[in-house]
């Protein structure tokens, strides 16, 4: 795992790239989240940043030159402030399932191109790799009168929110629960997410312990099914109004009060240091915290969907609604929205995807035979050294079933380290059950965000 430069760095970067060279036949503005794509090893002769490898092949593929103007941003609501708010002029950016929603909703995107038989015209290389599991999904999440996810976003990564934890610094125990971020014992040990989501969850998981507690038990007992079960969780995280808000006030400003600090980006690289002992993480920095702490410090780190439930979410690239406004009577290798769909699809071409997904730790929507390998071969150098009676047994079927044609369902299942790298990107399907995805608010937006400024504040 490379180290990723730290997100201002990236933006200055990337801003004072933007303007160099000669005039392009195109320019495409990207907007995705801090680190979140390869960036070029400077040690290897010839390496180029992804963005650099998309301008040189459309070149070779199409004799067009495209300028790639990359911004970056840290959460889902700076990136709806600076595209909707603030009217930014960005092409394509990657929102999480909720916020595309919303989008979607408020008419802020377009759908992709599609051929006469319904099949997407310039999106062939997702259309064919992307796991079935996580498409249904998209298929399934619909904005009435809208359409469905599926139409207006291609899936770039996807993963859960969980606790990574230093197991030589806390108790293993302690971590199963979200309670741990609450513990007076660990006071001034851990960080918490700056992302107004993630925090409101933990606190609901806070108030309503007892109900997310009895949604568990009941599963384990049998007398529920695990969809019935997943149903109750999802519906109780996204269900607010007023007499909820009060209720989580309270929470919130004790989740602050206990955490060392608020994060972004930073808290991967300072569990590794020392500075603290535990961080609520999406999987991936968990990912990278673990790589990072193997190389450095020798100290097995660890990651864990506390029992009361979590989030799982998918990121996607959409497209502004505005995005073809200029392309009328333009050649159609030169239109911008023909680049961004092109765009979209490079990425989710196998070897990119298992580029993108070494460098920052998030695990690509892309499957196939070249990924699924990937992460055998990735699983046997974590398992080196480790003793076979340490591993569990994880069925990869479920992503990569219909996707893969040399490899096999037998291949599918490996043995992997609990509660490291392999399970992290790759939960375990009864995990998965206890993990909801997060729906818009609507108008509770406002007065959640205020809330979440309020409490920071004081």
């Amino acid at each position: 795992m490379k180290k990723a430069l730290s997100y201002v760095a990236l933006v200055l970067a990337t801003g004072a790239l933007a303007g160099c060279g000669p005039q392009a036949d195109v320019t495409l503005k990207v907007y995705n989240w801090g680190g979140y794509i390869y960036e070029k090893d400077p040690e290897v002769a010839g390496d180029l940043d992804l963005v650099d490898q998309f301008e040189q092949w459309y070149e070779e593929e199409y004799g067009v030159t495209v300028n790639v103007e990359y911004d970056m941003y840290g959460t889902n609501e700076e990136m709806y402030t600076n595209v909707v708010n603030l009217q930014g002029d960005y092409d394509i950016f990657a929102p999480s399932d909720y916020m595309i929603q919303r989008l979607m909703k408020e008419g802020w995107l377009t759908k992709f191109d599609e051929n006469q038989d319904g099949s997407r015209k310039y999106l062939t290389n997702y259309d064919t790799y992307v796991s079935p599991y996580l498409q249904s999904i998209y298929e399934g999440l619909e904005v009435e009168d809208v359409g469905t996810v599926a139409e207006f976003a291609a899936g770039y990564m996807w993963g859960t929110v969980g606790l990574v934890y230093n197991p030589l610094e806390v108790n293993a125990e302690d971590m199963t629960s979200w309670q741990a971020l609450y513990n007076p014992a660990y006071a001034g040990k851990g960080m918490i997410k700056d992302s107004v989501r993630e925090v409101l969850m933990t606190a609901m998981m806070d108030v309503y312990k007892e109900d997310f507690d009895g949604f568990r038990a009941d599963y384990e007992a049998g007398t529920i099914t695990g969809e019935a079960y997943n149903n109750l969780i999802t519906n109780k995280i996204n269900t607010i109004n007023n007499d909820v808000l009060a209720l989580l006030e309270p929470s919130l400003e004790a989740l602050v009060d206990n955490a060392y600090g608020l994060e972004t980006d930073n808290a991967k690289n300072d569990i590794v240091s020392g500075r603290i002992d535990m961080f609520m993480a999406w999987s991936g920095d968990a990912t990278y915290a673990m790589d990072t702490a193997d190389e450095e410090d020798g100290v097995a780190l660890e990651y864990i969907i506390p029992e009361e439930g979590s989030n799982i979410w998918f990121d996607g690239f959409v497209m502004h609604k505005d995005i073809a406004e200029d392309d009328e009577g333009v050649e159609e290798d030169k239109q911008v929205k023909v680049v961004a769909q092109r765009f979209i699809d490079y990425v989710s071409t196998p070897a990119i995807a298992i580029q993108n997904m070494g460098y920052i730790g998030y695990t690509s929507f892309i499957a196939g035979d070249e990924v699924l390998q990937s992460v055998i071969d990735l699983n046997d150098e974590y398992n080196d050294g480790v003793d076979a009676e340490e591993l569990v047994t994880l069925d990869l079927g479920y992503f990569f079933d219909g996707t893969t044609e040399t490899l096999t369902a037998e291949d599918m299942v490996i043995e992997v380290q609990n509660h490291r790298q392999i399970m992290t990107q790759y939960p375990l399907p009864e995990t998965i059950i206890r993990t909801a995805l997060f729906s818009d608010f609507g108008q509770y937006n406002a007065p959640i965000a205020e809330m979440w400024e309020r409490v920071k504040s004081r």
